[in-house]
């Protein structure tokens, strides 16, 4: 067996770190809560929250229903920020699309517990100066704090103390040079119906091969990405074929396969086996990806960076390369020195 097949090897069998195993089991039902000890529990809480999941367990265990309150202001918060912002799009005449957030969180077994930090919204490119002027002009926003030519999004800081910070995409991701047509994703989009209102999501085809890039390209780190994926496969209808093949499509296998392999290794979540066939990823290369994926879970500090780094980038395919790194470069200079 080669290097890289008993790495491959070692991640399929590793157990994830203690306490994040413990969430996923509590999470699966396979977990009594209420045999833990005291500091036990209070640790699992803890990481539950950090994965973003705490409130999925909130029928478990008063310590878990204790933070459900907050989320749920939160959610209502995100939800206010995010029609307030689809509304002023959509009054001048721009179409667009909620990414991760409210729409996610449709999907989830409690949508109201998901946590939201700041609100991702995909127009068009050639939508991009209408928006950012409807978004100001409307009071939802009051300054452009970054944007450029590379980096994928402008953000915007929200008018009001209680409204979410913006990042107004025209793109999917700085980490991929994708072949996708951000016109046509926003034109088939979906309506989601939410407390009386519609929102406007990604077609579920396009949401889970989205989600799944998301959250390979940031190693997994939180396992509400996977929950997100998990909700798709069990509350939506996904053909999920066509995501395997938009997944290909795009030029993005190898990041959309792993959330997959680990949404259904994690949760169980029913994503079928051909649309993981379907994916044709690169043997070598995926196998490169899951040991490197493997060293993101048992390194911290600068150790840990470097092997995100390195992940990440094992992700593209390697003709891509070259673009990639230059492409993320110049975003990131565009990131450090702000409008």
């Amino acid at each position: 067996m080669g290097t890289l097949s008993r790495l491959s090897q070692l991640m399929a069998d590793r157990l994830a770190p203690p306490t994040v195993e413990r969430v996923v089991q509590a999470l699966r039902g396979e977990l009594d809560i209420s045999s833990l000890r005291d500091a036990e529990r209070a640790t699992l809480v803890h990481t539950a929250q950090a994965h973003g999941v705490a409130g999925l367990l909130a029928h478990t265990h008063p310590d878990f229903a204790r933070p459900t309150l907050g989320l749920k202001a939160q959610f209502m918060r995100a939800f206010i920020s995010s029609t307030a912002a689809v509304a002023a799009l959509e009054k001048a005449g721009i179409r667009c699309v909620v990414m991760k957030g409210i729409t996610a969180s449709s999907h989830w077994a409690d949508t109201q517990v998901r946590p939201q930090s700041d609100l991702d919204l995909l127009v068009a490119p050639a939508d991009m100066p209408r928006a950012k002027a409807a978004l100001l002009e409307g009071g939802i926003a009051k300054h452009v704090s970054i944007e450029g030519h590379f980096v994928h999004n402008a953000s915007l800081k929200p008018a009001s103390p209680a409204g979410l910070y913006i990042e107004l995409h025209y793109a999917l991701t700085s980490h991929h040079l994708l072949n996708v047509d951000i016109a046509a994703l926003v034109a088939q989009r979906e309506m989601i119906a939410m407390n009386g209102v519609t929102v406007p999501s990604l077609h579920p085809a396009d949401a889970v091969v989205y989600l799944a890039l998301h959250a390979s390209t940031h190693a997994l780190a939180r396992l509400a990405w996977l929950v997100d994926l998990d909700g798709y496969a069990r509350r939506s209808t996904v053909d999920w074929l066509d995501a395997a093949r938009r997944a290909v499509a795009w030029g993005c296998p190898l990041a959309v396969g792993l959330a997959w392999d680990e949404a259904r290794r994690l949760l169980c979540a029913p994503i079928p086996d051909a649309a993981m066939e379907g994916l044709e990823r690169p043997r070598a290369q995926s196998r490169l990806v899951q040991a490197l994926y493997w060293a993101t879970t048992r390194t911290t500090g600068s150790a840990h960076r470097t092997a995100e780094r390195t992940f990440r980038l094992s992700l593209v395919p390697p003709r891509h390369l070259p673009g990639v790194i230059v492409k993320k470069l110049r975003a990131n200079h565009e990131q450090d020195h702000p409008v």
